[in-house]
């Protein structure tokens, strides 16, 4: 590359959880543990699912059973941390191909840039064990920088990265990414292999021709908007 970033840095914007990493095992361990140990039921994989996306302060308040106060929403944000912090690298593993796309990605110039609304002490950790060396910034849920899907972290870790939102593509699997992308003024995919289903996110307004099957999909599309740019 040139000492001109701007004009030569194309940055790939991965989403983590359901895009680059299957977290749901860790994840559901963590929240039914904090509902066993509040006296609530557990719930299932795909309730799981339906609730993350937006932080792990949400995702409890939409499994605790209504009408809870802050007190009880607090309780079990601290006992799901005190778990989580313990096994939120057991289960999880990377999608299929989703190591050799990053590597082939860097090879072909791209800066790799990873944005999540996991707490940034966990995607540091899970970045750091399954793509290290391989991505160049990654930012999580963090004070002073609002969550998905405002844009703020994704103009902070470009600004990181030295690219710009003209030359950059989002790569992400839920109904926040698609905002997130918007907001951001940045062309987006969507990978079918993650948290939600084709059908959810074509209702919430994806564009018919932006999903990747697998990696080698994903990959010839990124170099499609990599070459448009």
């Amino acid at each position: 590359m040139s000492g001109n970033l701007s004009n030569d840095v194309f940055t790939v914007l991965f989403d983590l959880d359901g895009t680059l990493l299957n977290t749901i095992g860790d994840l559901a361990d963590a929240i039914n543990h904090a509902l066993r140990s509040l006296g609530h039921p557990e719930k299932t994989d795909d309730e799981v699912l339906a609730a993350i996306g937006n932080g792990l302060r949400r995702a409890i308040i939409a499994v605790l059973p209504g009408n809870q106060g802050d007190a009880e929403i607090d309780a079990a944000l601290e006992i799901l941390h005190e778990r989580y912090r313990q096994c939120f690298m057991v289960r999880t593993h990377p999608y299929p191909g989703v190591a050799e796309l990053l590597r082939t990605l860097r090879g072909e110039w791209c800066r790799i840039a990873v944005i999540s609304n996991k707490a940034d002490e966990y995607t540091a950790g899970l970045v750091k064990k399954h793509f290290e060396g391989l991505v160049d910034a990654a930012v999580g849920e963090r004070s002073g920088i609002p969550m998905k899907p405002a844009s703020d972290a994704v103009r902070a870790i470009l600004a990181q990265v030295g690219g710009t939102p003209e030359r950059a593509i989002y790569v992400g699997d839920s109904e926040v990414d698609i905002a997130t992308a918007r907001n951001a003024g940045i062309p987006y995919i969507l990978v079918t292999w993650g948290f939600r289903d084709r059908d959810a996110l074509l209702k919430a307004g994806a564009a018919p021709a932006s999903f990747a099957n697998n990696t080698a999909e994903l990959h010839t599309m990124i170099r499609y908007y990599k070459g448009k740019a």
